[in-house]
């Protein structure tokens, strides 16, 4: 025990230190670019266009008291996020005569990211304001440097925040207004986002190391676009009301910008660029408008009164006859095309702390603790009194963080893998899934196994952890079991073992072949084959709840029980696109699929049966992997990405994965505790009842295998195992685990293992992107 409480009074040193050591920095500037989502003044400062209504009243008259040519009725994205750093309001970049060494703001209305003759290509030349596209406003960040930083930039722009965006939405008004289709508009998606691409690539050219990289906005929720595109058509529209065909343009454009951020990040590890979920934040606002405290969704605030949304284009906000609704707070559309500063504030949040920013702004930067100003006569007492009261609170801190660590070194099972303060935190863990999860359920039945031939229960999978095969699709640990050590867990035995007896520490219902959609389903669109029928996702759930009579006794011990158990639920999905695509549907078809995948998974039903802490992963990079490259090549050269990947599988995985994550953060919302209710008007968000995190495996992934040395990999995507065949050594017929088949010399130099599932290095590395960060949102192990 002397030497217990020894090890914790050097905790106690060592946090005070460390205490002090995280009151560090903060953002030294923020840089904005952008249209009139983030126009702080530059289209007013040589006096405003004719006819522009919004520098006339009631614009600004929440937090103003006057119009300053922000297109709300007060503050931006962009101010709340200024003002949560720290930093004053942004200036305009135009504005002359201003300090810009604590930030400006190069956005301007009217915005584009392409430049003119884009435009004109497409015969809509006058459809545009030329303001400033994207690279003019880079142009002019460029023109302010040496007023700013002098001749060290690199260093100064490298403690800035960069918020590139948002762009895009005035490439596509441009479109839609000038004629063309909203299907018509996405065919020049992917020139748009090559253009934010470049944008981002130019700052981080000039020293940005952090760098927001907003989507586009639901656009078929918005006042505009629903009285100028409306129809009579019901099918035309979602359950909430939203044009679906001009939602669909925003779902494409942002699947294509987080693959571009993703791509970005992967060519740039030093640099951190964080994708801001515009669209999934304001379409939850949509769908669930009470619980952000607005009584309108899509209705504007200001207009003239016109109609089911309050909005005519004769009649906008800032005209004759246009007033404002008596209290803006309450509604989420400002004036049918941008929003109040209520819903602003809360997007800012979302940005700043998550869930909408991935990964969130505040997980990449420490606070800096603000210092009262000394005068003269109280200098040197206010110098020891921060001191005095700094060490207090750090010794307060790490005397509680030493009372925890001696609990645990006196009560923590320290046996096991990852035992410790990790392993104190859950009970139990309990996962659902494919083959990326399954540890063993496939196999528990040996007739079945045979049966269908399965080649995983085969030499040489398990070879490097467990020296023989034990049903799983790696040659050693999965994912899971990575996650069960680290948290100072069993290895999960399968559900379907019921002679194992013991699942109070956790239970595996996975299954190699498991879909999110019910058999029966599959069955109706024409894909029948067994390989399908092995547990689907509600069968998993089921054996999951005849688990639990064996597990805790009475609803009401399981629901606490459940309460302090971790889940995974997940990855769900890929097995109902492979059955599509492997069966004659093309990505397009399968992609009509995806929402009701997505909304199968994210139904919350674990939820109700008491889970609190639930990960959700999303889809890997499909298009990367050899399976696919060698079962559904293209000989389209333009299918491929710069790293050999099929562009079109990857986009299908990239669509699954923003659609989860809108779903998931709806979810979320809507089981936040009672406090939520007052967090519209508080700094910080409400604590949730239910902490739903979202794994990224895309990203990840994706990363590994385009960038294999950086994780310590040697091949990225070619098989470890498998008899030598083609450029990514698969072959369906001479697969892992058949005959002629063998494994490299060394797994652990290969992100792949056998075409289709990840080496035991890989799994290691997902999971602890998961735990920790950055790879799962929030991360499974709060920092």
């Amino acid at each position: 025990m002397a030497r217990v409480v020894h090890v914790a009074l050097m905790v106690i040193v060592s946090s005070a230190a460390m205490f002090l050591a995280v009151s560090g920095q903060k953002f030294n500037a923020i840089f904005s670019f952008g249209d009139s989502m983030s126009d702080t003044g530059n289209l007013c400062v040589n006096g405003p266009p004719a006819g522009l209504t919004l520098t006339q009243p009631p614009y600004g008259e929440t937090f103003f008291g006057r119009a300053t040519c922000r297109c709300s009725d007060g503050r931006l994205v962009v101010d709340f996020l200024a003002e949560k750093f720290g930093l004053p309001l942004l200036p305009p970049s135009k504005k002359g005569g201003s300090d810009f060494r604590r930030g400006a703001n190069m956005a301007i209305i009217g915005a584009t990211t392409m430049e003119s003759n884009f435009f004109q290509s497409l015969g809509i030349g006058d459809k545009i304001w030329n303001n400033g596209p994207l690279s003019t406003q880079i142009q002019w960040f460029q023109q302010l440097l040496p007023s700013v930083c002098g001749s060290s930039c690199k260093s100064y722009l490298s403690k800035s925040l960069f918020v590139l965006g948002e762009f895009g939405g005035n490439d596509y008004n441009a479109q839609l207004f000038g004629g063309y289709s909203p299907e018509q508009a996405a065919g020049q998606s992917g020139t748009i986002v090559d253009g934010i691409g470049r944008g981002v690539e130019q700052l981080i050219s000039l020293g940005a190391m952090y760098v927001v990289v907003p989507g586009v906005l639901p656009v078929g929720c918005f006042p505009i676009y629903l009285t100028l595109y409306g129809t009579s058509n019901g099918g035309d529209y979602d359950q909430y009301g939203c044009l679906t065909r001009f939602n669909n343009l925003s779902v494409r454009h942002n699947s294509l910008l987080q693959a571009k951020v993703n791509s970005l990040q992967s060519k740039y590890p030093g640099v951190r660029i964080m994708y801001a979920d515009f669209y999934s934040h304001v379409y939850d606002m949509v769908k669930s408008p009470a619980n952000y405290g607005f009584s309108t969704n899509l209705r504007a605030c200001c207009g003239a009164g016109g109609g089911k949304y309050n909005y005519q284009n004769g009649a906008r906000c800032g005209m004759a006859g246009a007033y404002a609704c008596s209290n803006p707070s309450s509604s989420l559309s400002w004036d049918g095309i941008h929003l109040t500063e209520a819903a602003y504030k809360q997007i800012a949040d979302g940005w700043v702390n998550g869930p909408y920013c991935h990964p969130p702004i505040s997980s990449g930067r420490k606070k800096k603790t603000k210092r009262k100003k000394k005068t003269s006569c109280d200098g040197e007492l206010n110098k020891i009194m921060t001191v005095v009261d700094f060490l207090c609170a750090a010794l307060a801190a790490a005397v509680v963080f030493a009372t925890l660590f001696i609990r645990c070194l006196c009560s923590c099972d320290t046996g096991g893998a990852g035992a410790g303060i990790a392993g104190s935190r859950y009970e139990a863990m309990f996962v659902f899934g494919d083959s990326l999860s399954d540890t063993g359920n496939m196999c528990v039945n040996k007739s079945t196994a045979s049966t269908l031939l399965l080649t995983f229960a085969q030499p040489p999978y398990g070879m490097t952890y467990f020296g023989h095969p034990t049903c799983r699709c790696s040659d050693g640990r999965l994912a899971v079991d990575f996650l069960a050590q680290d948290l100072g867990l069993p290895l999960l035995p399968p559900s379907k073992r019921a002679a194992a007896g013991d699942f109070r520490r956790g239970a595996n219902m996975a299954i190699v072949g498991a879909t999110a959609l019910d058999f029966e389903f599959l069955k109706s669109i024409g894909l029948g084959y067994p390989i399908w029928n092995n547990g689907a996702m509600n069968v998993q759930l089921q054996w999951f709840r005849d688990l639990l009579p064996k597990i805790c006794t009475t609803p009401q011990n399981c629901r606490g029980y459940l309460s302090r158990s971790l889940f995974v639920f997940g990855s769900l999905g890929g097995n109902d696109y492979n059955a599509m695509l492997f069966f004659g549907f093309t990505v397009d078809q399968a992609r009509n699929y995806t929402p009701k995948i997505v909304d199968t998974i994210a139904t919350g039903k674990l939820i109700a049966m008491g889970a609190r802490d639930i990960v959700v992963p999303g889809l890997m990079p499909m298009g990367c992997f050899p399976l696919y490259l060698t079962m559904l090549p293209s000989i389209n050269k333009s299918d491929y990405d710069e790293h050999g990947c099929l562009k079109p599988l990857n986009e299908l995985s990239i669509h699954h994965n923003t659609l989860l994550q809108s779903r998931l953060a709806g979810l979320q919302a809507k089981h936040r505790s009672p406090a939520a209710a007052s967090s519209s008007s508080s700094s910080s968000p409400a604590p949730a009842t239910v902490r739903i995190m979202y794994a990224d495996y895309y990203t990840n992934v994706a990363q590994m295998l385009h960038t294999p040395a950086r994780f310590g990999f040697r091949k990225g995507m070619t098989s470890c195992c498998g008899a030598g065949g083609g450029e990514y050594n698969y072959e369906f017929e001479a697969r892992c685990g058949m005959k002629g088949a063998t494994a490299c010399r060394d797994p652990a130099s290969h992100v792949c293992w056998d075409g289709v599932h990840m080496t035991e290095a890989a799994n290691r590395i997902v999971a602890g992107g998961w735990l920790r960060g950055p790879y799962c949102h929030p991360p499974i192990l709060p920092h």
